[in-house]
């Protein structure tokens, strides 16, 4: 039981802090200098460099009330919030499937979907690079996996065939109301996550990251013109069926789940 706690603690610890560092990474990339360059951390509002206690995950902000201990500036809420949903998925990782080669695969797979949804956030567009490293770790998976001839074709099929769909379907609907539906950085991660996921999760897939998107929408009260970054529900999506998959197939397609 301890050795649990203890593992659970430290996949937490390790989460946050590829999260901190992703955030950061990006932020000097966009604001400049770059993710590697001389500046150590630093204040956005004063420019003093920061220490340890400020760079602590998520209890760095809740020691510092959420302030900058130099000149007292507000540190935006994101941060911690990103860093904890970052922490927490670790532990989930380890916590449903222990020390596991799911777990590890887990774990690089919520790396990446961490770097791609921060990125979107910042900059509202998806790097190429991004979305192909998230293909080739899942290609890999997929084939070191041992699948059965029909579960090759049923990841085909969520990589290539779904994805073709969707993007059709935007295509329509973009003709129809005048707006883009999807961005084509967010359909190339569909294609990633679909080999991943397979048909039947595929399209549980889209739905779930719908219904993710639409409660962010009325919550912040977003309009319907407003456009925000969907890679996060993606994401979020993505990884709840990456660990829940089977058992929330099982009730949405019964006694058919294993033909999908």
């Amino acid at each position: 039981m301890l050795f649990e706690i203890i593992m659970t603690i430290c996949f937490f610890i390790i989460g946050a802090s590829i999260t901190s560092f992703f955030q950061c990474a990006f932020y000097r990339k966009i604001n400049g200098p770059g993710a590697f360059g001389e500046k150590r951390s630093f204040c956005e509002n004063c420019g003093h460099r920061l220490g340890v206690i400020d760079l602590i995950p998520v209890f760095g902000w809740l020691l510092l009330k959420g302030k900058c201990r130099y000149c007292g500036s507000r540190i935006p809420g994101r941060y911690p919030l990103a860093e904890a949903i970052g922490g927490l998925s670790f532990s989930a990782l380890f916590f449903v499937s222990g020390l596991s080669v799911k777990t590890l695969f887990g774990a690089a797979l919520c790396t990446l979907l961490i770097a791609i949804s921060l990125y979107d956030v910042d900059t509202r567009r998806i790097p190429n690079v991004m979305n192909l490293l998230l293909f080739i770790v899942t290609a890999v998976y997929v084939i070191c996996g041992g699948l059965t001839r029909r579960g090759l074709i049923s990841s085909l099929a969520g990589g290539l065939v779904i994805p073709a769909l969707i993007m059709l379907l935007a295509f329509l609907m973009e003709k129809k109301t005048g707006r883009q539906a999807l961005g084509g950085g967010d359909l190339k991660m569909l294609a990633g996550t679909g080999l991943l996921l397979g048909t039947g999760l595929s399209i549980l897939n889209i739905l779930f990251m719908s219904l993710f998107g639409l409660v962010y929408a009325a919550v912040r009260r977003k309009k319907k013109t407003d456009a925000f970054a969907f890679a996060p529900f993606i994401s979020a999506s993505t990884f709840v069926l990456y660990l829940f998959g089977r058992q929330i197939g099982g009730v949405f397609f019964g006694d058919v789940w294993s033909s999908l």
